[in-house]
């Protein structure tokens, strides 16, 4: 018989992991809730024709769509197409504006990367209907507001470009004929894949090539801003102001290119030297995408998503060596029982205790042991308040410990003084 396993590029996740996992989804949950986003939730399969008219044939993605056997559904590859779709079908773009936000797995049948499986994680805001200015500043505000929530902001670079759909194909011929004419600088690079992949090989050359390779893109290959007009300026001018005077650190990257098949405008990444300059964050103005899908509607629409796995590996990177929330799944209380005679009373005391405290995490354990086997596992936990119950003479008795100390012993008889007890280690009364 095979060894069961987990099918490649796929991920199990521990209780552990979760924890952490929970609670910075709570904390950016918290925060566009605040910012007025409501949640949707959308399928797990779509139909292929979505990404392929949203995103492009061209596109390296539709290439890794998970496909099902016999059918044109496909394992959605990313949360953006689904939202507009979302929007279309259930009438949300006949005038009104949207803020949305949602949190799921993705698919794509591709190698597995650092923090991106074929199976990850995103967390998705999108905006439609609002074409001011201000809507991009907010999607900024609200991720510098996270990353200084969870205490990364100073591990992550914001990197911002602006790209214009209606030029991007006289800029991507520049680019291919930059390529070509150094192709022996880069390191004798194929034609086809200059011809069909020009940016992404640009890209990727600026930001992972020696300073010398850096430098000579820098200085000799034509910028995108030779296609601005006036009001391309003014827009990108406008939005480095506004992030100065939000006290919002950025770098400009002329070569950063992401979605040249729909994005306009404004584009950016948060990026991580951890990750060796993977994103963890990205995202952009998409004006044109909702009129790809229905010709009926041209909508204003900005958006972003956060790699969730990637974000996790910064977190753990951070942290490993600290005795920190983000690490510790820890237990409020510990009750457990020394003999089998006091199991009725640990049920009772603990049900008791939950509904007076609901909010606490209680650890039950209904082994029987000594004093100083539980002891180790106060000790293995790091739980900070213990109840052991042991029943003498026809008499429960609770020995109350904080940590690993025991402070004091009490009668079954006078359960008002163990509640008053935790009220004042909890600071509930």
């Amino acid at each position: 018989m095979k060894n069961i396993k987990k099918i490649k590029g796929f991920k199990d996740y521990d209780y552990i992991y979760l924890f952490r996992w929970n609670i910075i989804l709570n904390e950016i949950k918290k925060i566009v809730i605040s910012y007025g986003y409501n949640e949707i939730i959308f399928p797990l399969l779509e139909y292929d024709y979505l990404f392929k008219n949203s995103i492009g044939l061209n596109n390296n993605l539709i290439n890794q769509m998970f496909y099902i056997k016999n059918k044109n559904f496909v394992l959605r590859p990313e949360g953006t197409s689904c939202c507009i779709r979302f929007g279309l079908e259930n009438g949300f773009f006949r005038g009104q504006k949207n803020k949305w936000w949602y949190f799921g797995p993705m698919f794509r049948y591709e190698n597995t990367q650092l923090g991106r499986y074929r199976e990850f994680y995103q967390f998705g805001i999108e905006c439609f209907g609002y074409d001011s200015i201000g809507i991009d500043i907010e999607l900024i505000l609200i991720i510098n507001k996270f990353l200084k929530k969870i205490k990364i902001i100073n591990e992550i670079i914001l990197e911002i470009n602006y790209i214009g759909i209606n030029y991007i194909n006289l800029y991507k011929n520049d680019i291919i004929n930059f390529l070509i004419k150094n192709k022996e600088i880069f390191g004798n690079l194929n034609i086809n894949n200059i011809n069909n992949n020009p940016f992404n090989i640009l890209e990727s050359k600026y930001n992972i090539g020696c300073n010398n390779i850096k430098n000579f893109i820098l200085k000799n290959c034509p910028k995108i801003t030779k296609y601005f007009t006036i009001k391309d300026y003014i827009y990108f001018k406008y939005f480095r102001k506004l992030l100065y005077l939000n006290k919002i650190n950025f770098y400009y990257n002329p070569f950063l290119f992401r979605g040249i098949n729909y994005y306009s405008k404004i584009i950016f990444e948060y990026k991580s030297n951890y990750l060796n300059g993977l994103s963890i964050c990205s995202g952009g103005r998409y004006d044109n995408l909702c009129n790809k899908l229905n010709n009926k509607y041209n909508i204003s629409s900005v958006g972003l998503a956060i790699g969730w796995n990637r974000l996790l590996l910064i977190l753990d990177n951070k942290y490993k060596k600290k005795n920190n929330l983000y690490l510790k799944n820890k237990y409020n209380i510990y009750i457990s029982l020394i003999k089998f005679k006091s199991l009725k009373f640990t049920i009772y005391i603990s049900e008791k205790i939950r509904f007076l405290y609901p909010k606490l995490k209680i650890l039950v354990d209904y082994s029987f042991s000594n004093i100083k086997n539980k002891i180790k596992i106060i000790k293995k936990n790091n739980i900070y308040i213990s109840l052991i119950i042991n029943k003498k003479n026809n008499i429960n008795e609770i020995f109350l410990f904080n940590k690993n100390v025991m402070i004091e012993k009490i009668s079954f008889n006078n359960l008002k003084k163990i509640i008053d007890k935790l009220n004042f280690f909890f600071k509930y009364n």
